[in-house]
């Protein structure tokens, strides 16, 4: 299990529940949260009840995925675990690209799709004891648990109840074109898809030719860890190859390093930092 780095995490967890539009105090939360999934229930607990003072928790795990949900006065958060970064050249190799039939008439990642099966339905007690649909429910995760979160979040807007956002870290394509373009219209612009430079997991399944498609809105950090909300292709591309080269000699792969959840809560702790400044 991960360690969580006390130096990018804070003291107090501060959330603007009632929003719609993108918020880095939202985004930092999330990271925080998606960041916290990686270590294991006491040391969870201890963050959320030790330190942040909120009382309402459950650790929810059940095989190879785990997640929690918090729950303060306002709102509901559910935060899924996602790869350990040394696990992902192994998770790469073994990925199961096969499409089945999902939320919206599209199709959607068969092994994403079992993960969540594994813990739905206590998900879904869950919520709901916490207080969902009085308060606004929030999902969010890195890597597999960013593939788990959008599919959560299809899942309860499926069923036609409110989803306030989704912010996930490092998300690999989920579904195919008619899921993502059905599950944007659903989620109305309240999804939100940080991606760090050269990160090799938003680039897999591959498009072609699995027909996978990416969903939510972009926010893109660039090889010098500056924000971008528009990138466009050359610039994208031009910037992937600026990150191999300033990565030239350094020890593992750019795109395993840039995939790291820390190094997203790192990112994302800074444009908040600045936004208060």
């Amino acid at each position: 299990m991960t360690e969580l780095n006390k130096n990018l995490v804070s003291t107090t967890f501060n959330f603007n529940a009632a929003t719609t539009l993108f918020d880095w105090t939202n985004a930092y939360a999330c990271a925080m949260a998606s960041h916290l999934a990686y270590c294991d229930e006491n040391k969870i607990a201890a963050q959320i009840k030790g330190v942040w003072g909120i009382e309402q928790f459950q650790f929810i795990e059940n095989k190879e995925t785990q997640a929690f949900v918090m729950s303060t006065d306002k709102l509901v958060l559910v935060a899924f675990r996602g790869t350990e970064s040394n696990k992902i050249k192994d998770w790469v190799t073994d990925l199961k690209m096969k499409l089945i039939a999902g939320p919206f008439n599209g199709k959607v990642h068969h092994g994403f799709n079992s993960g969540i099966d594994l813990v739905w339905a206590q998900v879904k007690e869950t919520i709901s004891k916490l207080g969902f649909p009085e308060k606004s429910l929030w999902f969010t995760g890195h890597s597999l648990g960013a593939a788990l979160a959008a599919l959560a979040a299809a899942r309860v807007r499926a069923e036609n109840l409110p989803v306030q956002g989704l912010y996930t870290f490092g998300q690999p394509r989920t579904g195919d074109s008619t899921f993502a373009k059905n599950f944007d219209i659903e989620m109305n612009g309240k999804a939100f898809r940080f991606v760090n430079n050269n990160d090799i997991v938003p680039r897999i399944p591959p498009a072609l030719p699995f027909r996978y498609h990416h969903l939510g809105v972009l926010r893109y950090f660039d090889v010098l860890g500056n924000y971008k909300s528009k990138m466009g292709f050359f610039n994208t591309f031009m910037d992937h190859v600026l990150g191999r080269i300033a990565d030239f000699g350094d020890l593992g792969t750019d795109g395993v390093k840039d995939h790291s959840m820390e190094n997203y809560l790192r990112l994302v702790k800074a444009q908040t930092d600045q936004k208060k400044d």
